[in-house]
């Protein structure tokens, strides 16, 4: 590889593509500091485009985006990386690293894997999941899961029986954006809005 050209995860691509250099640019970046006043710090802008679906990913490098973090450029500001799995319990975050390992290579792994991750809710939350059905009602009944959360896990888990059982049904791509973004809104409503006011009340000691 020359080195106007890198190996870098594309978010698009979902997986490790060649990526171009197209541009950087000396900028600042904008921070608070501990106390919530503004700060800026020297910052260098890099583009690069991966050579497979030609997407733009544009890195920080400053004092602040170690080098190294995401890529020898520093670390990704675009597109955003979703800090998916912070917050969120072992292996509830295993489940869902390895279902979106394979969610572009295979909907019905996928469909399946979505499945599981939410049985690991369920066993995270206190329910058995000998009969994940059961396990997601009781969950609304006590409260743990919310009306509209109740309705994405139920359809989460209604489409991994699909997968499971009928070999005949037809996944598209439709389904499997809707299994990823409601996975998303679970563990985001779950773990990731919890640990992030928890973090930031005790930062302001609300």
């Amino acid at each position: 590889m020359s080195e106007t050209s890198s190996l870098l995860y594309c978010y698009r691509c979902e997986e490790n593509t060649n990526h171009q250099f197209v541009f950087s640019h000396d900028f600042a970046f904008r921070y608070l500091d501990a106390e919530g006043f503004v700060m800026w710090e020297p910052a260098v802008y890099s583009g690069l485009s991966c050579t497979t679906c030609t997407d733009l990913a544009i890195y920080i490098h400053s004092s602040l985006h170690v080098v190294g973090a995401d890529s020898k450029y520093g670390e990704l500001v675009y597109p955003k990386n979703r800090e998916i799995y912070e917050g969120l319990p072992r292996r509830v975050a295993q489940a869902y690293k390895e279902a979106l390992k394979v969610k572009r290579v295979s909907k019905i792994a996928f469909s399946l894997m979505g499945r599981r991750v939410v049985e690991e809710i369920a066993k995270d939350q206190g329910c058995s999941v000998s009969n994940l059905a059961e396990a997601l009602n009781q969950l609304a009944l006590t409260g743990k899961l919310s009306p509209w959360l109740s309705e994405a896990a139920e359809v989460v888990r209604k489409i991994g029986n699909a997968a499971a059982h009928d070999g005949f049904a037809e996944f598209n791509e439709h389904h499997v954006d809707l299994i990823d973004e409601l996975l998303y809104e679970l563990v985001d409503n779950l773990y990731r809005g919890p640990s992030f006011l928890h973090t930031y009340r005790n930062m302001l000691e609300i």
